[in-house]
């Protein structure tokens, strides 16, 4: 799984674009628990995003800037990077 999630930062990356590992992986890791899953944070713009990869919406994906990328049979959330203020 983690794997696959280095592949699409990876990919992000080499477009100029920042990209990380968010969330309860970032902990599991530092724990030494296994992943279940892993989120990704960017700055890239959605549209490019989709343009980049196979792209699929999710619950309220509009509002919170957020996407799935499948990789390897796995899903992936992928959202922009937040700033303050937003519930």
């Amino acid at each position: 799984m983690l794997a696959e999630a280095f592949e699409i930062l990876r990919e992000i990356q080499a477009r100029g674009r920042l990209a990380v590992i968010v969330g309860g992986a970032v902990r599991d890791l530092l724990l030494g628990r296994p992943l279940t899953d892993v989120d990704l944070a960017t700055d890239m713009p959605l549209a490019e995003l989709s343009s980049l990869f196979k792209t699929h919406a999710v619950g309220r994906s509009e509002k919170f800037d957020t996407v799935v990328i499948i990789r390897g049979g796995r899903a992936f959330e992928i959202s922009r990077f937040r700033q303050g203020g937003q519930e």
